[in-house]
């Protein structure tokens, strides 16, 4: 059994983790692994850490760079990438860790004549965005387009980490996808809690006073932009500080030069900008006494919100969107319209005091239980593996996490 694992996406996020997990789940399915990144991923923090452990388990096939900036070509461009992958390495079985824009090339695809999937015994992909599923436009593929698309798909299973998309996927995208749906965790470490003063230490932070902390990309995407102005315009302490760990965008870069130099004592803001190891992220939020998300992509999942467990602290984020669903559903922290910088700033405070007599709910421990990179394992495993007669495993459900909420 040949398997193709193709990703587009590397650099910055957590992509090449999830294709080490999946190549993980199929070591004892499959006997000959390939994995097709852009050439680039290579040379990457993420490849380093991820896949360069593992690399004899698998083989390498590069994928192409080019992107057209036009969105309709680039569904043609990404389509014919998968195609061309599938004839080079002729495999029996697909897999598409991260799927979005990807599958909706392949599938549409087929409406000009173009069966990507071909006769592929088995294929799976994952959807880790569909803002249609949230009743939400999106610049890039329309909602009755995104509909369409996975209705028409060939996929053995579609999986999706949002268990609101997994509804969607059940109930809006007809018989044969419901039964092809499944809900994958969000495959995040449940690592020991380390004591506040010692990840300070650890982190080269001040020892004093309240942090505030974003983890992971910092870019306007993710709200940063909208975290800098409500810190300088919240009604904090003198000692008060806010932290920017992780990859920082150009964008992001100006706007924090800018408030340094509107805030009376620029050492509150600290940044650190690379790429942070599952373990380092643990150990920046280990360090803060609040973990602030304010992305404004609310249609898909927070890993950074889920992180917040293992290090028990409480998170400000969103209250829209995955957000509105899992933070109140968890009791993980507090939400506001952090678009709305009055509202936000006027929260932060709050957000701050409460965090003081934080507890992780027992809801929220069943979660980070199920959101094991084990459990992640397990599920990509199964499909190929009933298929197989090798049976399921065990693995941990949502019913199971339900069950405390």
């Amino acid at each position: 059994m040949r398997v193709l694992i193709l990703e587009q996406r590397y650099n910055g996020g957590h992509y090449l983790n999830w294709v080490k997990l999946v190549v993980m789940s199929l070591l004892d399915l499959a006997t000959d692994i390939v994995v097709g990144i852009p050439a680039a991923a290579k040379d990457s923090s993420q490849y380093r850490l991820a896949l360069a452990p593992i690399q004899d388990r698998f083989r390498l096939y590069d994928l192409p760079s080019d992107r057209p900036a036009n969105r309709f070509k680039m569904i043609r461009r990404l389509a014919e990438i998968t195609s061309q992958a599938i004839d080079d390495v002729r495999p029996d079985a697909l897999y598409l860790p991260t799927g979005d824009g990807s599958v909706d090339a392949i599938d549409l695809a087929q409406l000009l004549g173009q069966n990507v999937l071909r006769k592929l015994e088995h294929s799976e992909v994952l959807l880790m965005r569909r803002p249609a599923a949230y009743g939400m436009s999106d610049q890039r593929v329309p909602a009755w387009v995104s509909n369409l698309s996975i209705r028409i798909g060939q996929w053995s299973r579609v999986l999706a980490i949002d268990p609101v998309v997994y509804e969607w996927l059940k109930n809006n995208c007809g018989s044969k996808i419901a039964a092809r749906a499944v809900l994958a965790p969000d495959p995040v470490e449940s690592l020991a809690p380390i004591d506040r003063s010692e990840a300070r230490r650890l982190s080269e932070l001040p020892q004093s006073g309240r942090i505030i902390s974003s983890l992971g990309l910092q870019e306007a995407r993710k709200g940063i932009d909208l975290l800098l102005h409500a810190f300088l315009k919240a009604d904090l302490r003198a000692d008060d500080h806010l932290l920017l760990a992780g990859p920082v965008a150009t964008e992001v870069q100006s706007a924090v030069e800018t408030a340094k130099k509107s805030i009376s004592d620029p050492s509150r803001i600290h940044m650190i900008d690379r790429y942070l190891s599952a373990q380092e992220l643990h150990q920046f939020a280990c360090a803060s006494d609040l973990i602030a998300v304010p992305t404004r992509a609310v249609a898909q999942p927070s890993t950074v919100a889920i992180r917040s467990i293992p290090a028990q602290r409480p998170v400000i984020t969103h209250n829209k969107g995955w957000f509105a669903y899992m933070i109140p559903k968890f009791q993980l922290g507090l939400t506001c319209d952090v678009e709305n910088i009055e509202e936000f700033a006027a929260t932060l405070p709050d957000a701050l005091d409460r965090a003081r007599n934080y507890r992780v709910s027992d809801a929220a421990k069943r979660l980070i239980e199920y959101q094991r990179p084990e459990n992640f394992i397990a599920t990509w495993r199964s499909g190929l593996a009933e298929k197989m007669g090798r049976g399921r495993g065990t693995m941990r459900t949502w019913d199971w996490v339900l069950e405390a909420t």
